[in-house]
């Protein structure tokens, strides 16, 4: 019975375009940059989605939000085999390594294998 109104309730909240709540399947994620290429897959632009805030003092980036296909849990040595559709950091869009050692770019280019595998699939 609780479980079916907070399923009823999660459902009125979602319909509300003002709530925030991200539909089934979908989250919100902060995405500092986005890659903007055309229809045959062609750069276009890179895009900065920051914007610089002064809080007290200090000053921050604030990081625009996007509506993203919900990502999964990556844990252990296999994680990189689990690519986000369209969206994931560096090493899967790029192939570019955290460091220059030869783990580190050989993850990156499995990684990019991987995100790469999934836009083909979609």
């Amino acid at each position: 019975m609780i479980l079916q109104a907070l399923h009823e309730y999660y459902l009125r909240r979602a319909a509300d375009s003002d709530s925030g709540i991200a539909p089934e399947g979908m989250e919100r994620k902060e995405i500092p940059f986005i890659i903007v290429i055309d229809n045959q897959g062609n750069f276009i632009d890179f895009q900065d989605t920051r914007d610089s805030t002064e809080d007290k003092g200090k000053k921050a980036k604030k990081v625009k939000s996007f509506l993203v296909p919900k990502s999964v849990g990556r844990p252990g040595k296999k994680g990189w085999q689990t690519a986000f559709l369209l969206w994931d950091h560096f090493g899967y869009v790029l192939a570019h390594p955290k460091s220059e050692s030869d783990k580190d770019r050989e993850m990156a280019q499995n990684q990019n294998t991987t995100f790469v595998n999934k836009i083909k699939e979609l």
